[in-house]
């Protein structure tokens, strides 16, 4: 909702990591943790165990956002594709599920956390300053009458439909008003989705433009071949690679 904590996610990765330590070091946990049906889905969590990668079924982000705004950026996106400038808005109507409409959404946010989680707001910022201008967000954007005049241009609606989808789907579906008419895009799957994935080529390239900000493009590079080259060398050359990152 704009605060510091994120849900909490580094949190969980700390514990979780934790648990790994504990465990190599001999530390027993309950052992009949997947027996009680009323806390797990033992049967779902086994599944394709030691076959399947989790990590695969996530998503990765090309805007520094909320996930849940990404399906109508996606859709922004699209229809500039179509020969829509800013200049030709006259409104912009969202249709997504509640929990993207019950976010801050503030037009004219006064923290980089509110402005994260502003479906208005990010969307001036696509509109107005590229989408290039998502990853990173800045703090230099706030405070913009520019920005915050076309946020106020956007209303948010539910759809039920949309809604049925949810958590499965964070879909959106952008109707833009404009003086060229009316343009309408549906997206189901954004951009990073297990079902809509950035290539390869997609990854390194936004690893390279958030590593280069606090190490330099040569050490962003050297970890980058590090990675790639992880399944024909040890660890050791990505630790080293990682050693001294921070400035």
């Amino acid at each position: 909702m704009g605060h510091h904590t994120k849900e909490g996610i580094p949190w969980g990765t700390l514990t979780g990591l934790a648990a790994v330590d504990l465990s190599a070091q001999g530390f027993i946990g309950p052992l009949d943790i997947w027996d009680h049906p009323g806390y797990y889905r033992g049967d779902a969590i086994i599944e394709g165990f030691g076959q399947d990668w989790m990590i695969l079924r996530t998503y990765f982000k090309p805007y520094a956002c909320c996930r849940w705004l990404h399906a109508a950026l996606d859709a922004w996106q699209a229809v500039v594709k179509e020969g829509l400038t800013p200049g030709d808005v006259e409104r912009i109507e969202v249709y997504t599920f509640n929990r993207a409409i019950n976010l801050n959404n503030s037009p004219d946010p006064n923290s980089l956390e509110q402005a994260q989680f502003s479906l208005p707001f990010c969307l001036a910022v696509a509109a107005l300053e590229g989408p290039e201008a998502l990853l990173p967000m800045s703090a230099d954007l706030l405070g913009r009458p520019r920005l915050a005049s076309f946020a106020r241009k956007v209303t948010l609606h539910h759809d039920p439909a949309i809604e049925t989808e949810f958590p499965g789907r964070a879909g959106a579906r952008l109707t833009v008003h404009s003086l060229k008419g009316v343009f309408s895009k549906t997206v189901q799957h954004p951009r990073g989705d297990s079902a809509n994935p950035l290539s390869a080529e997609e990854l390194k390239a936004k690893f390279r433009s958030l590593a280069a900000m606090r190490m330099g493009c040569d050490k962003a590079e050297e970890i980058v071949n590090s990675v790639l080259g992880l399944k024909h060398s040890s660890l050791e050359r990505l630790s080293s690679a990682l050693k001294g990152t921070e400035k």
